[in-house]
């Protein structure tokens, strides 16, 4: 019987799931690779990203991003060179997380 507590014990305590901090580590990974393999989001990079804890099973993210800098590199290309500078502009952005214990879903919102 004191085995099957400790199991129990043992089962419950790692199957707890993720840390807020693991999470926003699998949550930006997420991001990264959505963004990489959608070409509307070429050119953008991660900068950095912050996740807190509301309650229950939702999070709110803050998502640092340099975006392209579109203008310049169509008036660049128009011209035949590099006339303006193309570095890009810091964004950030609210992102919406709803983690169950087993999986989540984010939002980046507008």
């Amino acid at each position: 019987m004191k085995k099957l507590i400790l199991l129990l014990l043992f089962i419950q305590i790692f199957s707890c799931g993720l840390s807020t901090q693991e999470l926003q580590v699998e949550v930006k990974g997420s991001i990264i690779e959505t963004l990489k393999e959608n070409p509307e989001y070429d050119g953008f990079e991660v900068k950095d990203f912050t996740l807190i804890h509301k309650g229950g099973n939702e999070y709110i993210g803050l998502l640092d991003v340099i975006e392209p800098n579109a203008f310049a590199e169509a008036w660049n290309l128009l011209l035949d060179e590099n006339v303006l500078s193309e570095k890009g502009t810091k964004a950030t952005y609210d992102v919406d997380v709803i983690y169950d214990g087993q999986t989540f879903t984010w939002k980046i919102k507008d």
